[in-house]
């Protein structure tokens, strides 16, 4: 599962991770962080790695992704994408994540907060 979520600094900050709030049977995988266009989308695909078509846009800019610990965020760049590859466990079906967790800081301190996005994996056959 490939999942972006677009986010904008207000200030010069510190991304020190990126995780969904608690979900028995989520693991996230990998989380990057990349500029974006402010017209880039976001959602989840299926599947990983996520397909060319979706990661030679360029409004994803993936090929310039960096780990989502320890890169500056710099509010003139504008949009960033933080990709996240969820692993979802087929006994833990069905289940939900309330949003995704940013940990930052920056000159006030060390910050968190929830991009809210109602995750809902469901059972198929």
């Amino acid at each position: 599962m490939y999942y972006p979520v677009m986010v904008k600094a207000s200030s010069p900050v510190t991304l020190e991770s990126a995780s969904v709030t608690y979900a028995d049977g989520v693991q996230v995988a990998g989380a990057w962080v990349a500029p974006a266009a402010a017209t880039g989308g976001t959602g989840m695909v299926e599947g990983w790695p996520p397909p060319a078509i979706l990661v030679q846009g360029s409004s994803v800019q993936w090929k310039q992704r960096v780990p989502a610990t320890g890169p500056a965020l710099d509010p003139a760049t504008g949009w960033y994408n933080v990709f996240l590859h969820l692993r979802v466990y087929p006994d833990a079906l069905p289940l939900h994540t309330d949003g995704v967790v940013l940990t930052y800081h920056d000159s006030g301190g060390d910050e968190t907060v929830t991009w809210v996005d109602h995750l809902s994996f469901q059972a198929t056959c």
